[in-house]
């Protein structure tokens, strides 16, 4: 039997090359707001060795079956937060376990072919598709560390990459295989129709997009697509965005990010003590 008055669960799921230790601060600083479930994605953390051992092609399905049965542990529904590709992951999951799920929060979403397919001629998209590009080209041709120093550069800044050690470095090279596995499958499935912009519009899930105020120019041209969805859909959809954070603040600004979002999850739980 379930307890309507137990502590929800938060389910949050990380960013491209991260792993569930993201978000311990947040575990922590929550505890007495939810329950908080951390899992690494696969590819990352306790997932690596086992997925680096795969000879599939990588499906975003591939990602949400991992991730449904910790859905099936819990007796109510489950709030889902997610980061960039975490993001992405985390729309699918609403989409396939719409009545598992109370509520998605979703930070910059690497749901970015929404934007691209939109604005193919903006300079944002054409900085982005060649980020691809490099990212991998490098990896093809067996240069992991020029796509890890590519793809950090591009979204945490080059004086990021100048500044961490020699080991990071070399982890980081370590999971670009992965993260360009990611890229392929969220713009391939794109292609194929498997999610749309009618994964939100259609969606009776409540979510909310937060993006950061310093967000790069491709998440500029992805926060204009979905304010011009949110006008067509139901009112289950809103876009906040967060003041001083950039892409990467869930992960290397995880003080003001978790502050930020515990004030959004509160204010959540009030809305639904009202509601009930």
């Amino acid at each position: 039997m379930s307890n309507k008055h137990s502590k929800p669960t938060l389910l949050c799921l990380h960013c491209s090359g991260s792993s569930g230790s993201q978000w311990r601060k947040l575990a922590a600083a929550g505890a007495h707001h939810f329950k908080c479930i951390t899992p690494d994605l696969l590819g990352y953390g306790e997932n690596q060795s086992l997925y680096n051992k795969r000879s599939l092609k990588l499906r975003l399905d591939d990602e949400v079956d991992a991730l449904a049965p910790l859905l099936h542990r819990s007796e109510q529904k489950v709030y889902v937060l997610g980061h960039s590709y975490g993001g992405a992951l985390a729309l699918y999951l609403a989409q396939r376990f719409p009545n598992q799920i109370e509520k998605v929060w979703l930070y910059e979403p690497a749901i970015l072919p929404m934007a691209v397919h939109t604005n193919r001629q903006h300079s944002a998209t054409q900085e982005f598709l060649s980020l691809i590009q490099q990212v991998l080209g490098s990896i093809s041709i067996g240069n992991a560390r020029l796509a890890a120093e590519k793809f950090i550069s591009f979204w945490s800044g080059a004086q990021i990459w100048n500044t961490m050690t020699e080991d990071q470095k070399q982890k980081s090279a370590s999971l670009m295989p992965k993260i360009g596995d990611e890229f392929q499958a969220v713009f391939s499935e794109y292609d194929q129709g498997i999610w749309s912009p009618l994964s939100i519009t259609d969606s009776d899930v409540p979510m909310t997009f937060l993006f950061g105020s310093k967000m790069k120019p491709i998440n500029q041209l992805l926060y204009q697509h979905l304010d011009v969805l949110q006008t067509f859909c139901r009112s289950n959809i809103e876009l906040n965005i967060l003041q001083g954070m950039d892409h990467m603040s869930p992960a290397s600004q995880r003080h003001g990010f978790n502050e930020a979002f515990l004030e959004i999850f509160s204010e959540r739980l009030k809305q639904a003590s009202i509601a009930a």
